[in-house]
């Protein structure tokens, strides 16, 4: 959620490529949130092992299943839960070109968004990572001026240095973002050579 400033007119909105977003988002999170859910499992693990070695054996079944439940269904309820955290997350998640900033959003419970002038643009290469060219996927990386403060954060895959990069785009709306943002920063550039 942002404001436009006056007179500007957003010239063209882009979402991440929906099902790369979703898979991605889903296992970097499912190995921080099984790692952090992880600890009760190993409790109940070794409660389980314990009671198998010293308990009362006459109910194997029953063992059997918490085992079972411990060690298969709760990796599945951790996948479910991401996959949920990730479909909020790609919901709020969008790129607008506008006729003076590039505006980013992200967020799953917060939003953030974060703006830059175009005139702070040096330039916007494409990039096909490994896994870019298996899903059928781009990268732009947009290089900003050494002037430009950015603000500090992932929100769109990740600021490296001044280069921010727009992740998992289809290959032909990257091509043409990539056209439209260096357009726009030709024309920005020379509006301000002129005044």
């Amino acid at each position: 959620y942002f404001s436009l400033m006056p007179g500007e007119r957003i010239l063209v909105f882009a979402k991440p490529e929906k099902k790369r977003y979703i898979l991605e988002y889903t296992f970097i999170n499912f190995n921080i949130i099984f790692l952090i859910l992880q600890l009760p499992l190993i409790f109940l693990g070794l409660l389980v092992i314990l009671y198998i070695i010293f308990g009362n054996n006459n109910n194997e079944i029953v063992t059997y299943l918490s085992i079972i439940l411990a060690f298969l269904v709760y990796p599945l309820i951790v996948i479910l839960i991401n996959i949920w955290l990730a479909l909020l997350s790609y919901k709020r998640h969008g790129y607008w070109i506008t006729d003076k900033r590039l505006i980013i959003q992200s967020g799953r419970i917060r939003f953030r968004v974060d703006s830059i002038p175009l005139e702070y643009i040096q330039d916007v290469t494409i990039n096909y990572s490994f896994t870019d060219l298996i899903f059928k996927t781009a990268s732009l990386y947009i290089t900003l001026g050494t002037f430009y403060a950015q603000p500090m954060g992932r929100s769109y895959g990740s600021m490296l240095g001044n280069v921010v990069r727009i992740r998992w785009l289809p290959p032909n709306e990257a091509k043409q973002l990539q056209a439209i943002l260096l357009q726009l920063r030709n024309m920005v550039l020379q509006q301000m050579q002129r005044g």
